[in-house]
């Protein structure tokens, strides 16, 4: 069996234990989402429905319980972490003074760039 059609079995049978695990108010909306989910084609559906149960450490639970004798050892359900610390990366274009190296990073194109506050020369744009 393949990972996607046994993500989306999985799917179809956690219908009618949503109302246990989420209770009514909660199972209504997620059965909903795991509907649309199912209607796509398969290899698109898959992510999904990962994304849809992922939001619930019941539905997660459930899922990977279910999956894990079909699938194995393999993870079926991928998380996404952040990696821990400050991004060095800075969010949004760098312009440095050619003389100084003065750098200043535009947030937005709709910023205007403004010279270094030293030698009142315009800054150039940094890297490609």
């Amino acid at each position: 069996m393949s990972d996607e059609s046994a993500v989306r079995r999985a799917a179809t049978e956690i219908l009618g234990e949503l109302p246990r695990l989420l209770g009514e108010g909660r199972a209504a909306a997620v059965a909903e989402r795991v509907r649309e989910a199912l209607a796509q084609e398969p290899e698109d559906s898959t992510f999904r429905i990962e994304a849809v149960l992922r939001e619930h450490p019941e539905t997660r639970a459930w899922m990977r319980e279910r999956l894990l004798p079909v699938l194995g050892e393999r993870p079926a359900f991928r998380d996404y972490q952040e990696l821990p610390g400050r991004s060095t990366v800075p969010a949004g274009e760098v312009f440095a003074c050619p003389l100084c190296g003065s750098r200043w990073v535009r947030p937005t194109l709709d910023d205007r760039v403004p010279p270094c506050p030293e030698h009142r020369m315009p800054r150039v744009r940094q890297g490609g």
